[in-house]
Parts: structure tokens; C-alpha cells; sequence
């Protein structure tokens, strides 16, 4: 397995090998804060103090099927 700097792995190689076992790939679930929401990812934290966060996850957006915005009143659809 390639890596493509510290921490980051080649995911070009890492979908390949979800692609050869059988059945669907895994449909993952994140909640959080949306922090940023860029054109190439978009950026999620769980955890907003007053002036730092919890870990911030870095999702491409090739990789987004959709997005909920949460509310009191309830949710709709974003992406």
C-alpha cells in the first residue's frame, strides 16, 4: 500500500480493494458540525468549544453521496 504523506493513505488503492471483495461498498454515516464546505471536501467536527474543536474530518466530495442539515425543527436535505 502507497501512502500519499503522513497520515494519508492512497485511496485510489484502498477502493480498489473494496471494489474486488463481493457485495456493496459500505455506506458510512457521519454527524457532526459542519465547519467548512469547500469544492473539492468538506470538513466535520464533533466536538466546538469557544475557540478550538475536536477532530476535524476531511471527506472528499467525490466520496459524499448526501447531506442532512440537522435543526431543532428537523432535517433537510443539502447535497
Amino acid at each position: 500500500m502507497t501512502h500519499g504523506g503522513p497520515g494519508w493513505v492512497d485511496t485510489d488503492e484502498v477502493l480498489g480493494l473494496i471494489k474486488k471483495k463481493e457485495g456493496r461498498n459500505p455506506l458510512m454515516r457521519t454527524v457532526g458540525h459542519l465547519l467548512s464546505h469547500q469544492d473539492d471536501c468538506i470538513m466535520v467536527t464533533d466536538t466546538v468549544g469557544p475557540e478550538e474543536s475536536g477532530s476535524v474530518h476531511i471527506i472528499p466530495k467525490g466520496m459524499v453521496k448526501q447531506i442532512n442539515i440537522l435543526t431543532a425543527e428537523g432535517s433537510h436535505e443539502f447535497l
